[in-house]
């Protein structure tokens, strides 16, 4: 059973649970919360118990993934905080930077093109690169969502620009890892940007509809 099957395995019984709880509107927010952070978290889990079989820019794509899903928890978890607990649930908080940059991780961490091999020597041009590239996301959402939605009289009007973003990065990601796994398709990380793919193209089609 691979982690795709595991994955969509996951999804049916979080929406079938979900579901279940939709006459509890507290526990649902509970569920949905914790059933969203589990995946994430079992991510970085999982890198970390293998980062030992990966070397050079190989591992650094790993390293670049879990960095992004640190990031993407820190957020889920004030979104979750400010909604739970304060009972002042938002989208476009300080946590929004968080998720924003950790979801853009998958396509940040392309640039270290991990099936043309370890590459050691050139591990730390590729990890600036990606630093970089890092740090113009952060720059790019705090100046297209986060400023624009300070004022008051923003209101709808941010949240439809930060879904439409997030809509677009979800969907150049897809059509990233599409064309990376088809540059790969003769070498062992075909399967690996497949599955990224499938679930990337899952989650943006899914997220039409919940959003």
């Amino acid at each position: 059973m691979n982690y795709l099957t595991i994955g969509i395995g996951y999804l049916i019984v979080y929406a079938a649970v979900g579901k279940a709880l939709a006459g509890f509107p507290t526990a649902l927010s509970i569920y949905g919360a914790i059933g969203l952070l589990l995946p994430a978290a079992s991510v970085v889990a999982v890198i970390l118990r293998r980062r030992r079989e990966w070397a050079g820019c190989q591992r650094l794509f790993w390293d670049t993934i879990a960095i992004g899903m640190v990031l993407w928890c820190i957020g889920h978890v004030g979104w979750a905080f400010g909604e739970l607990v304060l009972g002042r649930p938002s989208w476009l908080q300080w946590h929004t930077l968080f998720s924003l940059c950790g979801g853009a991780a998958p396509l940040i961490a392309l640039v270290a093109r991990p099936h043309r091999g370890v590459r050691a020597e050139s591990v730390s041009r590729t990890a600036l690169d990606i630093a970089g590239c890092g740090l113009l996301a952060a720059f790019f959402y705090t100046y297209f969502i986060m400023i624009p939605s300070i004022p008051p009289e923003a209101g709808s009007a941010a949240q439809v620009t930060l879904l439409v973003i997030a809509q677009v990065l979800r969907l150049i990601m897809f059509g990233a890892l599409c064309a990376t796994a088809w540059v790969a398709r003769r070498s062992s990380w075909y399967r690996t940007f497949a599955t990224l793919a499938a679930g990337v193209g899952i989650g943006f089609f899914l997220r039409i509809d919940t959003s």
